[in-house]
Protein backbone atom coordinates (compact mmCIF):
# COMPACT_ATOMS: atom_id res chain seq x y z
CA UNK A 1 0.00 0.00 0.00
CA UNK A 2 1.16 3.35 -0.83
CA UNK A 3 2.33 5.28 2.17
CA UNK A 4 2.25 8.70 0.75
CA UNK A 5 0.14 10.95 2.45
CA UNK A 6 -3.30 11.75 1.04
CA UNK A 7 -4.78 14.79 0.52
CA UNK A 8 -8.85 14.42 0.06
CA UNK A 9 -10.89 17.17 -1.60
CA UNK A 10 -13.60 18.92 0.18
CA UNK A 11 -16.15 16.86 -1.55
CA UNK A 12 -14.30 13.50 -1.06
CA UNK A 13 -13.90 14.30 2.81
CA UNK A 14 -17.61 15.48 3.13
CA UNK A 15 -18.58 11.98 1.15
CA UNK A 16 -16.27 10.01 4.02
CA UNK A 17 -17.64 11.98 6.78
CA UNK A 18 -21.17 10.91 5.55
CA UNK A 19 -20.38 7.13 5.32
CA UNK A 20 -18.89 7.31 9.05
CA UNK A 21 -22.02 8.70 10.61
CA UNK A 22 -24.45 6.29 9.23
CA UNK A 23 -21.66 3.46 9.96
CA UNK A 24 -22.48 3.97 13.05
CA UNK A 25 -26.30 2.59 12.69
CA UNK A 26 -24.74 0.21 10.40
CA UNK A 27 -26.18 1.81 7.67
CA UNK A 28 -24.59 1.08 4.36
CA UNK A 29 -25.54 3.86 1.59
CA UNK A 30 -26.38 4.47 -2.20
CA UNK A 31 -24.84 7.13 -4.18
CA UNK A 32 -27.81 8.76 -4.17
CA UNK A 33 -28.45 8.47 -0.29
CA UNK A 34 -24.61 10.22 0.06
CA UNK A 35 -25.09 13.29 -1.82
CA UNK A 36 -28.83 13.88 -0.25
CA UNK A 37 -26.93 13.41 3.37
CA UNK A 38 -23.32 15.10 2.62
CA UNK A 39 -22.84 17.87 4.84
CA UNK A 40 -22.00 20.53 2.14
CA UNK A 41 -23.65 21.81 -0.95
CA UNK A 42 -22.81 19.51 -3.85
CA UNK A 43 -23.72 18.07 -6.92
CA UNK A 44 -24.87 14.63 -7.89
CA UNK A 45 -22.38 14.11 -10.37
CA UNK A 46 -19.25 14.54 -8.12
CA UNK A 47 -20.40 11.79 -5.54
CA UNK A 48 -19.34 8.72 -7.97
CA UNK A 49 -16.17 10.24 -8.56
CA UNK A 50 -15.61 10.56 -4.77
CA UNK A 51 -16.58 7.17 -4.04
CA UNK A 52 -14.05 5.71 -6.69
CA UNK A 53 -11.15 7.44 -5.93
CA UNK A 54 -11.46 6.84 -2.26
CA UNK A 55 -12.74 2.73 -3.04
CA UNK A 56 -9.53 2.58 -5.33
CA UNK A 57 -7.43 3.94 -2.42
CA UNK A 58 -8.71 1.41 0.16
CA UNK A 59 -10.33 4.11 2.28
CA UNK A 60 -13.89 2.68 1.79
CA UNK A 61 -14.97 -0.34 0.08
CA UNK A 62 -18.44 -1.24 -2.37
CA UNK A 63 -20.77 -3.73 -1.48
CA UNK A 64 -22.53 -4.12 -5.07
CA UNK A 65 -24.64 -0.78 -5.23
CA UNK A 66 -23.49 0.08 -1.54
CA UNK A 67 -20.41 1.82 -0.08
CA UNK A 68 -19.25 1.43 3.10
CA UNK A 69 -16.02 2.00 5.66
CA UNK A 70 -17.14 -1.56 6.67
CA UNK A 71 -15.10 -4.18 4.90
CA UNK A 72 -17.52 -6.93 6.06
CA UNK A 73 -19.68 -7.87 3.06
CA UNK A 74 -22.20 -9.06 6.06
CA UNK A 75 -23.71 -5.66 6.44
CA UNK A 76 -25.06 -5.37 3.13
CA UNK A 77 -27.20 -8.27 3.42
CA UNK A 78 -28.44 -6.79 6.63
CA UNK A 79 -29.39 -3.27 5.08
CA UNK A 80 -31.05 -5.25 1.82
CA UNK A 81 -33.01 -6.81 4.48
CA UNK A 82 -34.21 -4.11 6.52
CA UNK A 83 -35.00 -2.11 3.03
CA UNK A 84 -37.85 -4.11 2.03
CA UNK A 85 -40.86 -2.21 2.32
CA UNK A 86 -43.72 -4.35 1.80
CA UNK A 87 -47.40 -3.13 -0.12
CA UNK A 88 -48.90 -4.94 3.13
CA UNK A 89 -46.49 -2.41 5.80
CA UNK A 90 -47.50 0.78 3.99
CA UNK A 91 -51.01 0.29 3.89
CA UNK A 92 -50.63 -0.47 8.26
CA UNK A 93 -48.77 2.76 8.02
CA UNK A 94 -51.64 4.56 6.45
CA UNK A 95 -54.63 2.60 9.06
CA UNK A 96 -52.43 3.17 12.03
CA UNK A 97 -51.90 6.49 10.90
CA UNK A 98 -55.77 7.14 10.77
CA UNK A 99 -56.05 5.53 14.01
CA UNK A 100 -53.36 8.32 15.38
CA UNK A 101 -55.37 11.45 14.20
CA UNK A 102 -58.77 10.21 15.85
CA UNK A 103 -56.94 10.22 19.19
CA UNK A 104 -58.00 13.83 21.20
CA UNK A 105 -55.12 16.48 21.14
CA UNK A 106 -53.05 15.18 17.95
CA UNK A 107 -53.31 18.05 15.28
CA UNK A 108 -50.86 16.25 12.78
CA UNK A 109 -48.85 12.49 12.18
CA UNK A 110 -45.58 12.41 10.21
CA UNK A 111 -43.98 9.15 9.75
CA UNK A 112 -40.55 8.04 9.23
CA UNK A 113 -39.10 6.81 6.20
CA UNK A 114 -39.31 3.44 6.49
CA UNK A 115 -35.89 2.71 4.61
CA UNK A 116 -34.21 5.03 6.93
CA UNK A 117 -31.41 4.45 9.06
CA UNK A 118 -33.07 5.40 12.20
CA UNK A 119 -32.19 3.02 14.31
CA UNK A 120 -35.57 1.42 15.47
CA UNK A 121 -35.88 -0.61 18.96
CA UNK A 122 -36.18 -4.13 18.15
CA UNK A 123 -39.26 -5.70 16.40
CA UNK A 124 -40.41 -2.11 15.61
CA UNK A 125 -40.77 -1.56 11.85
CA UNK A 126 -42.31 2.30 11.40
CA UNK A 127 -41.67 5.13 13.40
CA UNK A 128 -43.99 8.43 14.13
CA UNK A 129 -44.06 11.51 15.19
CA UNK A 130 -46.94 13.68 16.57
CA UNK A 131 -47.90 17.23 16.21
CA UNK A 132 -50.20 17.69 19.34
CA UNK A 133 -52.41 20.67 20.17
CA UNK A 134 -50.38 23.91 21.48
CA UNK A 135 -49.95 23.28 25.44
CA UNK A 136 -51.41 19.78 25.55
CA UNK A 137 -48.41 17.43 24.25
CA UNK A 138 -48.55 15.35 27.48
CA UNK A 139 -51.92 14.68 27.56
CA UNK A 140 -52.17 13.69 23.63
CA UNK A 141 -49.11 11.56 24.96
CA UNK A 142 -51.79 9.95 27.41
CA UNK A 143 -54.49 9.47 25.59
CA UNK A 144 -52.32 7.59 22.38
CA UNK A 145 -51.54 5.00 25.45
CA UNK A 146 -54.87 4.82 26.32
CA UNK A 147 -56.40 4.43 23.06
CA UNK A 148 -53.78 2.44 22.33
CA UNK A 149 -54.84 -0.21 24.86
CA UNK A 150 -58.32 0.16 24.27
CA UNK A 151 -58.95 0.45 20.47
CA UNK A 152 -55.95 -0.58 18.71
CA UNK A 153 -55.79 -4.74 19.34
CA UNK A 154 -53.02 -5.58 17.00
CA UNK A 155 -49.63 -5.81 18.17
CA UNK A 156 -48.01 -2.18 18.76
CA UNK A 157 -44.70 -3.53 19.13
CA UNK A 158 -44.38 -3.08 15.12
CA UNK A 159 -44.52 0.49 16.16
CA UNK A 160 -42.36 3.18 17.63
CA UNK A 161 -43.50 6.97 18.29
CA UNK A 162 -40.08 9.13 18.26
CA UNK A 163 -41.46 12.72 19.43
CA UNK A 164 -44.51 14.71 20.20
CA UNK A 165 -44.33 18.08 19.52
CA UNK A 166 -46.33 21.36 21.11
CA UNK A 167 -47.99 22.73 18.07
CA UNK A 168 -47.72 25.99 19.72
CA UNK A 169 -44.01 25.91 18.96
CA UNK A 170 -42.79 23.89 15.76
CA UNK A 171 -39.46 25.15 15.39
CA UNK A 172 -37.16 22.93 17.65
CA UNK A 173 -34.64 23.46 19.91
CA UNK A 174 -32.06 21.06 19.30
CA UNK A 175 -30.65 22.06 16.53
CA UNK A 176 -28.35 18.89 15.96
CA UNK A 177 -27.10 16.82 12.75
CA UNK A 178 -29.15 13.87 14.90
CA UNK A 179 -32.48 15.63 14.71
CA UNK A 180 -32.25 17.71 11.22
CA UNK A 181 -31.37 14.10 9.33
CA UNK A 182 -34.65 12.81 11.69
CA UNK A 183 -36.54 15.25 10.67
CA UNK A 184 -35.68 15.18 7.13
CA UNK A 185 -37.14 11.81 6.99
CA UNK A 186 -40.46 12.50 7.84
CA UNK A 187 -43.35 12.20 5.69
CA UNK A 188 -46.67 13.26 5.85
CA UNK A 189 -49.13 10.86 7.07
CA UNK A 190 -52.42 13.01 8.03
CA UNK A 191 -52.60 16.94 8.21
CA UNK A 192 -50.02 18.48 5.03
CA UNK A 193 -50.37 22.17 6.21
CA UNK A 194 -49.24 21.54 9.48
CA UNK A 195 -46.21 19.56 7.76
CA UNK A 196 -45.61 22.56 5.82
CA UNK A 197 -45.68 24.86 8.71
CA UNK A 198 -43.71 22.56 10.63
CA UNK A 199 -40.94 21.75 8.00
CA UNK A 200 -40.99 25.89 7.25
CA UNK A 201 -40.44 26.52 10.93
CA UNK A 202 -37.16 24.02 11.18
CA UNK A 203 -35.19 25.58 8.00
CA UNK A 204 -32.22 25.45 10.50
CA UNK A 205 -32.31 21.44 9.24
CA UNK A 206 -31.03 22.95 5.52
CA UNK A 207 -27.08 23.76 7.35
CA UNK A 208 -26.75 20.35 7.85
CA UNK A 209 -28.31 18.41 5.08
CA UNK A 210 -28.41 21.22 2.59
CA UNK A 211 -28.76 18.86 -0.73
CA UNK A 212 -31.82 17.32 1.17
CA UNK A 213 -34.83 18.69 -0.50
CA UNK A 214 -38.41 17.53 0.70
CA UNK A 215 -41.13 17.32 -1.28
CA UNK A 216 -45.32 17.97 -0.50
CA UNK A 217 -46.81 14.14 -0.28
CA UNK A 218 -49.85 13.77 -2.76
CA UNK A 219 -52.97 12.73 -1.10
CA UNK A 220 -52.60 13.07 2.49
CA UNK A 221 -55.82 12.94 4.18
CA UNK A 222 -57.04 15.69 6.69
CA UNK A 223 -57.10 15.49 10.43
CA UNK A 224 -59.94 13.05 11.57
CA UNK A 225 -63.21 14.76 13.41
CA UNK A 226 -65.45 12.63 15.59
CA UNK A 227 -67.52 13.34 18.46
CA UNK A 228 -65.32 12.11 21.18
CA UNK A 229 -62.18 13.71 20.53
CA UNK A 230 -63.94 17.32 20.20
CA UNK A 231 -65.93 16.81 23.12
CA UNK A 232 -62.24 15.67 25.49
CA UNK A 233 -60.66 18.51 23.49
CA UNK A 234 -63.20 21.14 24.72
CA UNK A 235 -62.79 19.95 27.88
CA UNK A 236 -59.24 20.14 28.13
CA UNK A 237 -58.61 23.22 26.52
CA UNK A 238 -58.86 25.41 29.31
CA UNK A 239 -57.13 25.88 33.29
CA UNK A 240 -58.47 22.07 33.77
CA UNK A 241 -56.28 21.08 30.57
CA UNK A 242 -53.11 23.31 31.46
CA UNK A 243 -53.15 21.94 34.94
CA UNK A 244 -53.53 17.89 33.43
CA UNK A 245 -50.75 18.73 30.91
CA UNK A 246 -48.34 19.78 34.14
CA UNK A 247 -48.90 16.96 36.14
CA UNK A 248 -48.41 14.19 33.41
CA UNK A 249 -45.33 16.01 33.05
CA UNK A 250 -44.47 16.18 36.55
CA UNK A 251 -45.39 12.39 36.81
CA UNK A 252 -43.70 10.67 34.06
CA UNK A 253 -40.29 12.30 34.26
CA UNK A 254 -39.60 11.20 37.66
CA UNK A 255 -36.28 9.25 38.18
CA UNK A 256 -38.08 5.87 37.95
CA UNK A 257 -40.24 6.56 35.19
CA UNK A 258 -37.37 8.25 32.80
CA UNK A 259 -35.21 5.41 32.58
CA UNK A 260 -35.93 4.70 29.21
CA UNK A 261 -34.24 7.98 28.29
CA UNK A 262 -30.60 8.84 27.99
CA UNK A 263 -29.17 11.96 29.88
CA UNK A 264 -29.12 13.88 26.86
CA UNK A 265 -32.72 13.57 26.21
CA UNK A 266 -34.06 13.84 29.41
CA UNK A 267 -32.43 17.45 29.34
CA UNK A 268 -34.63 17.81 26.21
CA UNK A 269 -37.51 16.44 26.97
CA UNK A 270 -39.79 18.96 28.44
CA UNK A 271 -43.37 20.54 28.49
CA UNK A 272 -43.50 21.20 24.57
CA UNK A 273 -41.46 18.62 22.89
CA UNK A 274 -41.25 14.79 24.32
CA UNK A 275 -38.26 12.49 22.81
CA UNK A 276 -39.67 8.91 22.78
CA UNK A 277 -37.12 5.75 22.01
CA UNK A 278 -34.08 7.68 22.36
CA UNK A 279 -31.10 5.06 21.25
CA UNK A 280 -28.07 7.51 20.78
CA UNK A 281 -27.72 11.39 21.70
CA UNK A 282 -25.90 13.51 19.50
CA UNK A 283 -22.16 13.49 21.68
CA UNK A 284 -21.89 9.72 21.66
CA UNK A 285 -22.43 9.18 18.03
CA UNK A 286 -20.21 12.57 17.12
CA UNK A 287 -17.55 10.28 19.39
CA UNK A 288 -18.14 7.22 17.57
CA UNK A 289 -17.57 8.64 14.18
CA UNK A 290 -14.71 10.40 15.34
CA UNK A 291 -13.40 7.28 16.26
CA UNK A 292 -14.08 6.25 12.77
CA UNK A 293 -12.55 8.89 10.88
CA UNK A 294 -9.39 9.25 13.45
CA UNK A 295 -8.99 5.52 12.61
CA UNK A 296 -8.85 5.86 9.34
CA UNK A 297 -6.75 9.16 8.52
CA UNK A 298 -4.25 6.91 10.59
CA UNK A 299 -4.24 4.14 9.19
CA UNK A 300 -3.94 5.42 5.83
CA UNK A 301 -2.00 8.54 6.58
CA UNK A 302 -4.74 10.97 5.65
CA UNK A 303 -4.69 14.68 6.13
CA UNK A 304 -8.97 15.03 7.35
CA UNK A 305 -9.81 17.87 9.67
CA UNK A 306 -12.37 16.03 11.37
CA UNK A 307 -12.79 18.73 13.94
CA UNK A 308 -14.59 20.92 11.53
CA UNK A 309 -16.31 17.71 9.61
CA UNK A 310 -17.98 17.29 12.83
CA UNK A 311 -18.80 21.25 13.72
CA UNK A 312 -21.98 22.18 14.11
CA UNK A 313 -22.85 23.84 10.84
CA UNK A 314 -21.10 22.41 8.01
Amino acid sequence: MNKQVLTLSVEEQAVLKTLAYFDVFNYLMKPSEIHQFAPILMSPLNVVPCLNYMVNHGLIFQHGKFFSINSDPAVAESRKANSKTTDKSIALAKRFSRFLSRVPFVDGVFAADTNSFELHPEGVELDFSIIAKPNRAWLCRFFIRLYMSLFWFRSSKSFGLNHIIDGGQLQLDDKSLMMATKLKMLTPMVNQELYSSFIKSNTWANQFLPNLKQKAKEDVPELSKNVLKSIIEFVGSGAIGSSLNKLLKNVDQKPHKSEEMDSTTKSKTGIHFIAINAIRNENEVNELVLNRLASIASTHKINLNVGELLSAKP
